[in-house]
């Protein structure tokens, strides 16, 4: 798509989608994976939501 100018880096003058959990997915137990909530979520490198 030759985006790499604003995609594909978390970075100033980037553009992100990701999620920032309370806690590790890949190191929580199987049984807390339910539990984990989200913090922020940032979309086109807009922030979405904030929980805290």
């Amino acid at each position: 798509m030759r985006l790499e100018g604003t995609r594909g880096t978390i970075a100033p003058g980037m553009l992100a989608d990701f999620v920032a959990l309370d806690r590790d997915i890949f190191t929580c137990p199987t049984n807390d994976i339910r539990a984990i909530t989200p913090r922020r979520t940032i979309v086109g490198g807009a922030d979405m939501f904030v929980n805290g």
